[in-house]
């Protein structure tokens, strides 16, 4: 695209005006980032009130689900508040999602299959209170799939991952970023994939951040920088 990633970012989140805080990455709170997060949540461990949600993994075999215990290992080690939450309770409309997460400082999207995940966020009613819980400080994180969904639309990613495990097929992400996450960026059992990605990113002018296993991508209102 002829311009330096760091660059392109800052222009491509500059058409967002807001107070959003979105903390992105390709597993969970590894070592190196743990300093980033505690920095833009504004709590100690201890005091930070955590929504796990790990639904994007349900299609998965449970041979196949041993990342989703090893990242809720991690997150409990750190000593937060954490409470575990099943999008699939909020199916009908007796259950209100807004008025469950309303509590929680962080709402975490775990890894799994992306267009699964869409598809319920839209059916719980997730994607619907997502931008009000935001807005009153919320910070909204998630890993793999939970961060690809966190951006505008979920082109290609099929390369990826599965998307008849979806009941509905929805192209567009949750849209809170303008910019596009490509994870596990440098994982050589997906590079070819991602290359893919990236080349059909760039080619239609959309903006894209790749992160390794170690990166994220931090959002704080109008400033968007790649940790570390």
């Amino acid at each position: 695209m002829g311009l330096p990633q760091s660059i392109l970012l800052i222009y491509a989140y500059s058409q967002y005006s807001g107070v959003m805080k979105l903390f992105l990455t390709s597993t969970n709170i590894t070592p190196e980032l743990q300093p980033y997060f505690t920095t833009l949540v504004g709590k100690a461990w201890a005091e930070i009130k955590f929504a796990l949600i790990e639904n994007a993994a349900d299609p998965y075999p449970a041979e196949k689900k041993g990342f989703v215990d090893e990242s809720r290992a991690v997150f409990a080690s750190l000593g937060m508040q954490l409470a575990r939450i099943d999008l699939r309770d909020y199916l009908t409309p007796e259950k209100n999602i807004g008025a469950t997460l309303n509590k929680f400082d962080v709402i975490w999207l775990g890894g799994g299959n992306v267009f699964y995940l869409r598809w319920l966020l839209e059916a719980s009613g997730f994607a619907a209170v997502i931008t009000d819980l935001l807005k009153n400080g919320a910070v909204l994180a998630g890993g793999s799939a939970g961060a690809i969904v966190a951006g505008p639309k979920l082109d290609k990613f099929d390369l990826v991952d599965d998307s008849s495990k979806s009941p509905e097929l929805l192209m567009a992400g949750l849209g809170l970023t303008d910019v596009t996450v490509l994870p596990h960026w440098g994982h050589e059992k997906y590079q070819s994939r991602l290359d893919q990605i990236k080349t059909y990113y760039d080619k239609v002018g959309c903006a894209i951040v790749t992160l390794t296993d170690q990166q994220a991508l931090c959002v704080d209102g109008d400033k968007l920088r790649v940790c570390p």
